[in-house]
């Protein structure tokens, strides 16, 4: 583990963290506005966590980059009390994307704006986490959501690449995006009703939940 005090760093931009052995690397007391550029050679996570100085606000933000130099392997980022974080995907491989350790407290919750040209395997999503949108994804970049906590609300917005997303409560908002091949993974716990979806809608696929009219929209998927 490496712990760093950012409380008497001015002026800094941005940070590069190149691990090749799993460490665990820790800032704190950084400034807002500091980007973290994060490069990982593991299939076991690359740990990065981020305490910002101030981050009593509404509206506190983080951005991230993040670098696999084989495919699959794993980066986890930790924050606290960060409303907004942007993630960027940087190389020409998938990065395993762990962000369980992203908190909020009391009734807080944060949002997960991606960008990028290539895949971000989402393994992990913490409980604080309500809102994904990797609309602003470019061409070759895509969200593929293999784990998720969170059983609340949420709302998530695919890409133009060929993005998948867990649906876990009969409110979420989801929208694969522009993708041919995006798909839906319905993942419930608390339905005991028909739930009936139409992947040929444009407009609502899924038409009825849990036996009943279902309010929200879920739409642009061709896998289910």
């Amino acid at each position: 583990e490496v712990r760093f005090d950012m409380s008497l760093v001015t002026g800094l931009t941005n940070i590069n963290v190149t691990d090749t052995s799993s460490e665990l690397v820790e800032f704190y007391n950084m400034a807002a506005g500091t980007t973290v550029d994060v490069t990982t050679t593991n299939a076991t996570a690359t740990q990065v966590e981020v305490v910002l100085a101030d981050a009593t606000g509404t509206t506190d933000s983080q951005t991230f980059v993040v670098d696999a130099v084989d495919a699959g392997d794993n980066v986890k980022l930790t924050t606290l009390d960060i409303e907004t974080l942007s993630i960027s995907s940087g190389s020409a491989n998938q990065v395993d994307l762990e962000l369980s350790g992203v908190t909020m407290t009391g009734t807080k919750t944060a949002s997960v704006v991606f960008t990028g040209t290539n895949d971000i395997e989402l393994a992990t999503t913490s409980a604080a986490i309500t809102t994904i949108d990797a609309s602003g994804m470019g061409t070759g970049g895509a969200i593929v959501q293999t784990g998720r906590t969170g059983t609340d609300a949420a709302t998530y917005t695919g890409s133009a690449g060929n993005d998948t997303f867990i649906m876990m409560n009969g409110a979420d908002v989801i929208d694969g995006g522009a993708g041919t091949g995006d798909t839906l993974d319905v993942n419930m716990t608390q339905a005991v009703g028909t739930a009936i979806f139409d992947l040929s809608s444009t407009t609502d696929q899924m038409t009825s939940f849990n036996g009943g009219a279902n309010a929200t929209v879920v739409k642009g998927f061709e896998n289910l």
